[in-house]
């Protein structure tokens, strides 16, 4: 039985560390820019949202949400930053 769980609990977490990852990625590879990830959990709704900041704090886009419930990506609207496309190019 912890087994099991155990291994649900890591194919949850599997794809929102493959986000997490790709963030970071694109943090790296630009000058003075770093990612912030908040977790939000209201009304049956568990996201993880990811935002690209600046050092000098004068700049901030999202970059999309990782929905817990759904288990999938949600890119941003306009003017936001969707990680699998800057950075895989998919």
């Amino acid at each position: 039985m912890k087994q099991a769980w155990k291994e649900a609990k890591e194919a949850l977490t599997k794809n929102f560390d493959y986000f997490n990852k790709l963030a970071e990625k694109y943090c790296a590879e630009r000058v003075n820019t770093y990612c912030v990830v908040n977790h939000w959990e209201k009304g049956g709704n568990d996201r993880y949202y990811f935002n690209i900041r600046r050092r000098n704090h004068r700049f901030q886009k999202s970059a999309g949400y990782w929905d817990e419930v759904a288990q999938k990506y949600v890119a941003p609207g306009k003017g936001g930053i969707d990680l699998e496309e800057e950075v895989i190019g998919v």
